[in-house]
């Protein structure tokens, strides 16, 4: 997964300075997003390289919710392979004051720990707040409705439960009109 995403960071920027023609294959699409932050998603295009994309994961007792603005490039001079890169906010909520904070590298044998909001107090624990930035590549399958994404999408909590969130790497698989 580090090789991964050492090359993600090397080549996006080289990637991303390619022309962006012919970087929209598909207009709308949705499907599922398979990784440890597993969950719904779907992306809409707004124009030839600019798409929003809404992922939603489960998480301990409730849901994270990310908004994100993309910007979409031809990768590698290869029809129907693009690289992007994007940002937006995100929203946790759950149904009690805890909330599981495993990407805090506080795994105790196996386990994550769950965390009480910093105030202690369960009731007020139950939103936070932060911003996601999500890089990778996309294919689309030209003789399926189909596109297949590789993604890595590191977070910051900044309200409710601060922390870092880099674990999030991930394989979509989306159905497309």
């Amino acid at each position: 997964m580090k090789r991964f995403r050492n090359l993600l960071i090397v080549c996006l920027p080289f990637l991303l300075l390619a022309s962006a023609a012919d970087a929209q294959p598909y207009h709308l699409g949705g499907g599922l997003r398979l990784g440890e932050w597993y969950g719904l998603q779907g992306k809409i295009f707004v124009s030839d390289s600019k798409a929003f994309e809404l992922i939603v994961s489960p998480v301990t007792r409730g849901m994270h919710l990310s908004l994100l603005a993309e910007t979409h490039t031809s990768a590698f001079g290869q029809k129907g392979l693009l690289a992007f890169i994007g940002l937006g906010p995100h929203i946790a909520l759950w149904s009690d004051g805890r909330y599981n904070a495993w990407w805090n590298d506080d795994w105790k044998g196996g386990n994550p720990r769950n965390y009480y909001n910093r105030s202690g107090d369960p009731a007020l624990g139950r939103i936070a707040l932060g911003v996601d930035m999500i890089m990778g590549l996309e294919y689309t399958i030209p003789s399926l409705p189909l596109s297949i994404a590789l993604d890595w999408k590191p977070g910051v909590m900044l309200l409710g439960n601060p922390g870092l969130i880099l674990n999030d790497v991930a394989l979509s698989l989306r159905f497309i009109q």
